[in-house]
């Protein structure tokens, strides 16, 4: 029998201060209600049946995540068209009382509209948590069973992926991926993303104003919501299923590449927890992926700087031995597309850190990493090195 690894101790710390407060009185009323499904499911449907690496889909497994995704999304803009389609209809309906009897006019009017929007939101929730439960079942990742608090912790994950909700940024790292975001930024940005299918449908209205003069635009108005809406349904439900299925693989991906990255020096080990930390700083979220990336890591003390840094990260790496730039530009690597979304702050972080190392950032490199994650297929060292040309 091997002798315990004492970072699976630190490991399973971690873990369990992300899963705390999971099915508590303080955690948000649509996080319980997901992972009571979640469960409920589990317990209904049996035991998931785990191959030998979840981090890796085989053919037969990326066929079944893109039939669930197909039909999801098919549902989703289903699900938009019909919830417009009523209120459009009890507004036409309903046109000839606006001029004598307005209060009726709009009683009727709001009434629908308020009852579709309420009915199509529910279905909207219920079926991305179905769906997002159904390809973690078929990826063969398990949510629930183990005592540490790692599965609940991708179950989680992914419950926040199904619902669009936002992942905490406190974790038991000291990353703070705030650091360089403003609040005035911070609060514009959730501003816009609440106002988005309004503004959408807003602009098209005024180009079919503006192209029809007044003829018939009156029932174009009020009809162009129903594909508008049934498209934006369709693009979030592919955003939310592509994001779960990217967050079922990440753990075990990230486990799996540091295995394979090896024993490393106490200097690698500091390179490669800020290059993390750092990534989480310059995407502005600490994603579930990043989080289990960083707890996969060998634990070390951050001496000087803050670990979450980046200008302390790329003055450090520019100084670091050969041997610790190449784990740490493979970990950076990773970490900028582990999430699935590569902005542009990562983008320049990567430039900064291959410049500090004397490895240019490739482009076309950086493009075959993140395709080969985001399709399942497994991210060996080697290969994260074509990210900076090698």
């Amino acid at each position: 029998m091997q002798p315990a690894d004492p970072r699976d101790d630190d490991l399973l710390d971690d873990l369990e201060d992300l899963a705390r407060g999971f099915a508590t009185e303080s955690s948000p009323r649509l996080e319980r209600m997901g992972l009571g499904y979640f469960r409920r499911r589990d317990e209904a449907l049996g035991p998931t049946e785990v191959d030998d690496a979840i981090h890796v889909l085989d053919q037969e497994e990326r066929d079944g995540l893109l039939k669930i995704q197909r039909r999801t999304v098919f549902r989703a803009g289903l699900a938009g068209a019909l919830s417009a389609g009523l209120a459009a209809g009890a507004e036409l309906w309903a046109h000839p009382l606006e001029a004598d009897r307005p209060v009726a006019f709009w009683a009727i009017v709001l009434g629908v509209t308020a009852v579709a929007a309420v009915a199509e939101i529910a279905f909207l929730y219920w079926d991305a948590l179905r769906a997002v439960h159904a390809m973690a079942r078929v990826a063969g990742v398990p949510l629930f069973g183990d005592v540490s608090g790692r599965q609940q912790g991708v179950a989680l994950s992914l419950v926040r992926a199904a619902l669009e909700l936002p992942d905490p940024p406190e974790n038991p790292y000291g990353i703070n991926p705030l650091r360089e975001v403003s609040p005035l930024l911070l609060a514009a940005a959730a501003l816009l993303y609440k106002a988005k299918i309004a503004l959408t449908g807003f602009l098209i209205k005024a180009l079919i104003r503006r192209a029809m003069g007044r003829v018939l635009v009156r029932a174009w108005l009020v009809l162009v919501a129903i594909p508008v809406t049934a498209v934006w349904n369709a693009v979030v439900a592919w955003r939310v299923l592509r994001q779960a299925r990217i967050r079922a693989m990440g753990p075990s991906a990230a486990q799996a590449l540091v295995d394979a990255l090896g024993p490393l020096e106490a200097a690698s080990v500091d390179c490669a927890r800020r290059a993390v930390a750092s990534a989480a700083v310059r995407s502005a979220a600490l994603h579930p992926n990043l989080a289990a990336l960083i707890g996969a890591l060998p634990t070390g003390a951050a001496d000087g700087p803050p670990l979450d840094d980046p200008r302390a990260f790329l003055a450090r790496l520019q100084g670091a031995p050969a041997e610790s730039q190449r784990v740490a530009l493979r970990v950076l690597a990773f970490a900028a597309v582990v999430d699935g979304v590569l902005t542009r702050g990562e983008r320049a972080l990567l430039a900064a850190a291959g410049e500090a190392c004397g490895r240019p950032l490739s482009a076309a490199g950086l493009r075959t990493v993140r395709g080969h994650l985001t399709g399942g297929r497994a991210l060996t060292p080697e290969r994260l090195d074509e990210a900076f040309g090698a």
